[in-house]
């Protein structure tokens, strides 16, 4: 297998384990949230849901779509990741 689809089962694999985690209760909903594994609702994302608009949890803003960056999923405006302006719960300062 060429070293693009080694890395693109990797990073399927890498995925189905985070799901796994949070759906035997070894991860919180923020956690998973942060992830991409579940939305702002707490519904789990399916990988059509993903191409989907959202809505941010903490500041509202509407029209994101979900990517990945540095391995982790997070929100995207406009093909640029979504920069919330309201501090998270769990951010650490």
């Amino acid at each position: 297998m060429s070293e693009m689809a080694d890395d693109t089962i990797g990073e399927a694999m890498d995925m189905e384990e985070l799901r796994y985690d949070y759906l035997s209760g070894h991860m919180d909903n923020n956690e998973a949230y942060d992830n991409g594994i579940i939305d702002e609702s707490g519904a789990i994302i399916s990988p059509n849901h993903r191409s989907k608009s959202k809505t941010c949890l903490h500041c509202g803003k509407k029209g994101l779509i979900w990517g990945q960056h540095n391995g982790k999923w997070h929100l995207f405006d406009n093909g640029k990741l979504h920069r919330c302006v309201k501090p998270h719960r769990n951010w650490v300062k």
